[in-house]
């Protein structure tokens, strides 16, 4: 085995030379055939520990994990025997997602921009749970190797899937709601259900407000230079020391190559039409009312909870 080595001599010369590993501890002293072989170790180590996890975001000690596998052949509502939903719960399974899926590639994407490189269709949609919250969704194409995380889209070679058990199942549920009234009950009732889960609830802006506004900000204004989140983030701190006790929620707009600051982004509040009215702190759109007639939620959990919801959406339907 060959390979170079740099002798330093007390004249303060360096020589390369390419000698053989015998020769060299031969010929170099106690502390720097210690440094070499500390090298060796730590490129062993390296190269063993490299690989870089899937879910390396998450951490798997800080609460009890669960996976939701919703097939994507079978659209959200409809419960099929053969295109079944279900859950992974045991321990050593899920420790194995963690350790054992390694990804090649990760590409971040922002929402609205289009997903570069991402060029499959989905196999499932793997909701993660931490307790009784999802903490993360997983669109996973098997046959591509490809998946998209919160803001990622990813490439592996293995996955450990491949022999997973099928036969903890759970069941969907898709309520079009013809008043924003029911829709709102559906969403209250099924947030107070620890095994039920709403999987677009931050979409659903209507929950809480009537409807939303455009912030639009002067152009010699600093804030034209920020992007994304920090943008959104700035404005928020603005709004509370003003507003303290109103509700409202700052959001930033999907971007579609054409936003605020040259495409930096824009940032809509969901409120009430009376704080509306009273917002003076930049300048605003015209106001939008939320739709309040067919209204979609969907819910997904346990299979019992899940008919009991059926139950009582009917029921409110019907004395609506």
């Amino acid at each position: 085995m060959k390979f170079f080595v740099i002798l330093i001599k007390s004249e303060s010369k360096i020589i390369i030379s390419n000698i053989s590993i015998r020769y060299t501890f031969h010929l170099l002293g106690s502390k720097m055939k210690l440094m070499i072989t500390m090298l060796f170790i730590m490129v062993g180590l390296s190269h063993t520990f490299s690989q870089e996890k899937v879910l390396d975001h998450l951490n798997q000690d800080s609460c009890n994990y669960k996976f939701y596998f919703l097939d994507a052949r079978v659209e959200m509502g409809t419960n099929s025997d053969f295109y079944p939903h279900f859950i992974i719960d045991d321990r050593r399974l899920i420790r194995r997602f963690f350790n054992d899926w390694n990804y090649k590639s990760k590409r971040a994407y922002s929402q609205g921009t289009g997903m570069s490189g991402f060029v499959c269709g989905y196999d499932y949609f793997v909701y993660i749970i931490c307790n009784t919250a999802i903490v993360d969704k997983l669109s996973i194409n098997f046959e591509c190797k490809q998946a998209v995380s919160t803001g990622y889209v990813i490439d592996f070679d293995e996955h450990p899937f491949s022999d997973i058990p099928t036969e903890n199942r759970f069941s969907t549920f898709r309520a079009i709601c013809s008043d924003i009234d029911i829709a709102r009950k559906i969403v209250k009732t099924a947030q107070s259900k620890s095994n039920l889960f709403i999987p677009n609830i931050n979409h659903y802006h209507w929950v809480n407000h009537d409807g939303s506004f455009r912030v639009e900000i002067q152009e010699d204004s600093e804030l034209l230079m920020l992007k994304g989140d920090v943008l959104r983030q700035r404005i928020l701190d603005i709004l509370q020391k003003k507003y303290p006790t109103d509700s409202f929620v700052v959001r930033l707009g999907r971007l579609r190559g054409i936003g605020l600051g040259g495409g930096h982004g824009y940032v809509i509040i969901d409120c009430s039409e009376e704080f509306y009215r009273r917002f003076d702190s930049f300048g605003k759109s015209e106001w939008i009312k939320f739709a309040d007639k067919n209204i979609c939620v969907d819910v997904f959990g346990d299979t019992d909870e899940i008919n009991k919801l059926k139950k009582s959406t009917l029921n409110i339907q019907q004395n609506q």
